[in-house]
């Protein structure tokens, strides 16, 4: 069979193509940021070591690795031997793929369910958001895949208590992070922290361990709502903190929801008209 060679600028456009598909950026799945976290930990690992601490064939974890060393995310060393497996180390690109995935987050989850705030706003917040001296939270902008955007509505620039438990959280979180970056939820570099990071790092391995179904982070603001109406709290309050411009946004949906167990409603007028009922003592003594 005759080779029938491909005409030149056929040649010009597979080798482009090639060129193209080798420079596309590799896709970071949870098995991949397991790995670079083993060996981030450990420093350098050998190949062996780090099959038998990721789950998966061993052929599965070897694929991985040549993909993550292609793409400049591991440092492969040289083999001395032939029966000495490879050791890998990770890059500066790595670490910050480490720092997006792992970041300083978890007390989100308590301060969403203290302060109804949306998730795009917690994570907009700033460091000079935060007065601890007048407990006030300042909602002024929104963040949406690490991008500052405007606020949902004009309701939505507000200053917002801030409940004792929140408070408390924040004084702590301070603490514990150091004053690292503008932000106060932040990833380990100090930068704006990945929704869908925090998803799956953070909040859908809390609903498990809680024995909880899916849900979406923005139902916390929702729980929010509940709780403090079936506490008993003002609605035009209630409206206030969660940025609504009426009261109408909050009893609508979430009116049938709040028991009303604690209530004692029509106990006054019912006091009133056995009151009016009962027989008065009589004034006349002669």
């Amino acid at each position: 069979m005759l080779y029938e060679q491909k005409p030149k600028h056929l040649r010009c456009i597979s080798m482009a193509t090639k060129t193209y598909i080798t420079r596309l950026p590799l896709h970071i799945t949870d098995r991949d940021r397991e790995i670079l976290k083993v060996v981030c930990e450990c420093k350098i690992l050998a190949a062996n070591q780090i099959q038998a601490l990721i789950p998966g064939s061993a052929q599965q974890i070897l694929r991985r690795l040549q993909k993550l060393t292609e793409h400049h995310y591991l440092i492969r060393h040289q083999q001395t031997s032939a029966h000495i497996p490879y050791l890998y180390q990770i890059t500066k690109r790595a670490s910050e793929v480490l720092a997006d995935a792992y970041g300083v987050a978890p007390e989100r989850i308590p301060v969403a369910f203290g302060s109804g705030l949306r998730p795009s706003e917690q994570n907009a917040l700033t460091c000079e958001h935060i007065d601890f001296a007048n407990k006030m939270i300042l909602v002024r902008q929104g963040m949406v895949r690490r991008r500052q955007t405007t606020l949902k509505t004009k309701g939505s620039r507000r200053e917002i208590d801030m409940l004792p438990m929140v408070e408390e959280i924040l004084r702590n979180h301070r603490e514990a992070a150091g004053g690292i970056g503008q932000y106060v939820f932040s990833n380990a570099r100090g930068g704006p922290l990945f929704q869908e990071g925090m998803r799956r790092r953070i909040w859908g391995p809390t609903l498990e361990r809680a024995g909880l179904r899916h849900r979406n982070h923005y139902q916390t603001r929702h729980t929010f709502a509940t709780l403090m109406l079936s506490q008993g709290e003002e609605i035009a309050w209630v409206a206030r903190m969660m940025g609504h411009t009426t009261t109408r946004m909050i009893v609508e949906p979430y009116y049938k929801f709040i028991p009303r167990r604690t209530r004692q409603d029509g106990d006054r007028f019912t006091k009133a008209f056995q009151d009016a009922l009962t027989p008065q003592p009589s004034l006349d003594h002669t």
